[in-house]
């Protein structure tokens, strides 16, 4: 099942190095038109980058079932994240049909059965602070290392 379309802001899979496309998940659980078509609006409204400071002193783990439509039994474990307009894109994202990520954070590694082979090996002493781009994407599959890309 997946969490079918959305909107991400992916950065630079050379910050933290993942088996997907590193990102935060500003949307998902969305109809792929309706992902295209707030895709636009927030281009238009908020540019295609936007600022994220990665908080990658502290990873941690997420909860499974995340998002109010999710019941894919995944758990994660990753890093939060600041981003000064996150307000404003959840303020353009309540006119649509979506799971928003109140939450800004970025998965490093999944898992069903809660075993992860990387935890904690990225730690580092610093912050990053990177220019994510927003793209819509195509996560329908249960793999993550399946989820794409679409514009």
């Amino acid at each position: 099942m997946g969490y079918k379309y959305g909107i991400w802001a992916i950065y630079d899979n050379n910050i933290v190095p993942t088996n997907h496309i590193g990102h935060f998940t500003v949307t998902c659980f969305m109809e792929k038109e309706d992902a295209i078509n707030l895709y636009n609006v927030l281009v238009e409204r908020c540019g295609l980058e936007i600022e994220i400071e990665i908080d990658r002193k502290h990873a941690i783990l997420f909860d499974k079932n995340m998002y109010k439509d999710d019941d894919n039994n995944m758990s994660s474990w990753g890093y939060i994240g600041h981003c000064k307009i996150w307000n404003e894109l959840e303020e353009i994202c309540k006119k649509y049909k979506c799971n928003f990520s109140h939450q800004i954070h970025t998965s490093i590694e999944y898992s069903k059965n809660d075993r992860y082979k990387k935890y904690f090996k990225y730690n580092y002493y610093y912050n990053t602070i990177t220019n994510a781009k927003l793209h819509v994407v195509d996560i329908t599959s249960d793999k993550p290392e399946d989820w794409k890309i679409i514009i």
